[in-house]
């Protein structure tokens, strides 16, 4: 474990060649997941640079392979799948621009969640920090906006 600046500490996991990480903090609300700033190369989460594409759930994120949308397949998604209930919402950040689905990338994305938006990455963040502050049951898959 790495104390960070804050007084936080960062716990590596590593599951089926993702790597998570998790903010493990004191109070309850506390401990989500939070992007604290990004750029066409990196993400700021929790106080953590992440230079990757990243999969976000409410209290713990992930590595994510695909570094441009156009490597984005339908397994991409698989581990949205795994949780239950379904997340609320799962919001896709494609990089510069808003993406677009192919017909089984959007089969995957619908099976998984109640809802879903497909922005550009800067906007995906910004959606996701407040839905997750509100305490919904939220997730991302963001490529980073350089990408």
């Amino acid at each position: 474990m790495i104390p960070s600046s804050r007084g936080r500490l960062l716990k590596w996991l590593f599951h089926r060649k993702l790597s998570s990480f998790k903010s493990l903090k004191g109070e309850a609300n506390e401990n989500r997941m939070k992007i604290d700033g990004y750029s066409g190369a990196y993400f700021i989460v929790n106080n953590v640079e992440v230079r990757s594409s990243i999969l976000l759930l409410p209290h713990t994120g992930y590595l994510w392979r695909p570094q441009t949308f156009a490597e984005v397949t339908p397994h991409s998604f698989t581990l949205f799948r795994l949780l239950f209930p379904k997340l609320d919402v799962l919001i896709v950040g494609g990089g510069r621009m808003a993406p677009h689905l192919s017909e089984e990338n959007y089969r995957q994305v619908s099976s998984v969640c109640q809802a879903f938006e497909l922005l550009k990455t800067e906007d995906a963040c910004s959606l996701f920090n407040l839905m997750n502050e509100e305490g919904r049951h939220v997730g991302a898959a963001l490529i980073r906006a350089g990408f």
